[in-house]
């Protein structure tokens, strides 16, 4: 039993290879579609997200964690999976800096006939279900003005 219990806590780990999204252990997201890979994203998210953050390994993929160079050439910041919410995506990351790990969120949201665009507040940084949720509901908001 103990076994079990801890290989389903592995699946919900952030940097864990496995098809899920580390998003699907947020409790406030369990009813969103979450996005695994970069590739179930939008295409004109996926160009954006590549523009602005250059250095991304796919999801599950061996990224640099520190400052200590493990593996020379190695990206610096791994996708870890998006939301979707009604007129908007919560993009999410992780990277290390020094011995601090930490998760970033960009926000793209979308006018009723246009294409998506980075929401002006920012890339949002911390725990991975708070800057999802904060993300997630500022874009939400703005969807009702």
């Amino acid at each position: 039993m103990i076994v079990v219990v801890l290989g389903a806590l592995a699946i919900a780990l952030p940097g864990n290879s496995g098809s899920s999204s580390p998003l699907s252990a947020c409790s406030s997201l369990r009813s969103s579609a979450i996005v695994a890979a970069m590739g179930g994203l939008p295409q004109s998210i996926q160009g954006q997200v590549k523009r602005m953050v250059p250095d991304l390994a796919p999801a599950g993929a061996k990224f640099q964690r520190g400052d200590v160079i493990e593996q020379a050439g190695l990206p610096t910041r791994r996708f870890v999976g998006a939301v979707e919410g009604r007129y908007s995506w919560v993009v999410t990351y992780e990277h290390s800096q020094g011995s601090v790990h930490h998760f970033h969120a960009i926000t793209f949201g979308r006018a009723a006939a246009s294409d998506y665009a980075p929401v002006p507040h920012g890339v949002l940084t911390g725990p991975l279900c708070q800057i999802a949720d904060a993300a997630l509901s500022g874009a939400l908001s703005a969807d009702h003005l």
